[in-house]
């Protein structure tokens, strides 16, 4: 009858571990006890019995701590080496900067005296940063814009020289293109054909 019980008591210690495993143990504040009921029965529970019951220690248990998710919103730290990184970043530098058109020599006849200038430049030009095309036409400067092409309007009749600038978002000249020259022809009463003669 005693193995009988031991044995029993072991199955019900193994099934109070098993449990406890599966559902946690009990808080640090409960106590768990131990008797024998009238039928000789072994009997755990967290209720305290009427008549004298030993206390059962239970041995630590291991405890897991869930991590918290990373967030996704930036934090100062985040933002200030994002801006770090950007103030770091490298100024584009141009290579090539050259009047496309009109070509070096090039005689236009245009009686508006309107001239298309068109800007190459390697690399792109770089607006994001702020960068600019300027125009300048016999070294005074006639337009400035992100566009690589310009229209001048009312150019005198002549010869002209032609230069592109790219400069940055302080108005700094960042590169410069070597000069052209073009040569305007416009109608003029002087030169007509038919052009009455002085009396």
């Amino acid at each position: 009858m005693q193995s009988k019980l031991i044995g029993s008591g072991i199955t019900l210690a193994l099934t109070l571990a098993l449990i406890l495993a599966t559902y946690g143990a009990p808080t640090s504040a409960a106590q768990i006890y131990k008797t024998v009921d009238k039928d000789g029965n072994v009997v755990f529970t967290d209720v305290p019995p009427s008549d004298k019951a030993g206390t059962v220690k239970l041995e630590e248990y291991n405890r897991y701590q869930p991590i918290a998710p990373a967030s996704n919103t930036p934090t100062a730290s985040t933002e200030a080496n994002v801006e770090e990184a950007e103030d770091e970043a490298p100024e584009t530098v141009y290579e090539l900067i050259s009047i496309a058109t009109p070509i070096d020599d090039q005689a236009i006849r245009q009686n508006n005296g309107m001239v298309t200038v068109a800007v190459n430049t390697t690399p792109a030009l770089d607006t994001a940063a702020g960068h600019k095309v300027r125009v300048l036409l016999d070294g005074v400067m006639m337009a400035e814009g992100s566009d690589a092409s310009v229209l001048l309007e009312n150019v005198d009749r002549g010869t002209h020289q032609l230069s592109a600038q790219i400069t940055d978002a302080n108005g700094e000249v960042l590169a410069q293109s070597a000069s052209t020259t073009f040569h305007l022809l416009r109608h003029s009463i002087l030169t007509a054909p038919n052009r009455p003669s002085s009396q």
